[in-house]
């Protein structure tokens, strides 16, 4: 991936616009476990919601640099009425002992 300058940008960059350019079904979830991963996060959304991993396109946890998760999180959602059906139903949910913040990005 380049930008109109020929100079190419970071993975992290690219997934960060992804999420920009879809809000509408771009969840930010805060107050994760430190341990937490991409594939725990992942996993607690589709066993909660009975979702197929087709609903979910895409989930970044955020780590610092000395590799501790930053209990933040993004999840792309397949559309906006999924992505509102996470908000809805899990906000507060206990995840690892923690009450997980959902909103649109």
């Amino acid at each position: 991936y380049s930008t109109s300058t020929g100079q190419h940008k970071p993975h992290r960059e690219q997934q960060l616009n992804l999420f920009v350019q879809n809000r509408d079904r771009a969840v930010f979830i805060r107050d994760l476990p430190f341990h937490c991963t991409n594939d725990d996060l992942r996993t607690f959304i589709r066993e909660n919601l009975n979702f197929s991993n087709d609903y979910i396109e895409d989930v970044v946890v955020r780590y610092g640099q000395h590799g501790k998760s930053l209990q933040v999180a993004c999840v792309l959602l397949k559309d906006a009425l999924l992505a509102q059906s996470v908000i809805t139903k899990l906000h507060g949910a206990r995840f690892e002992g923690r009450d997980l913040r959902y909103k649109l990005l």
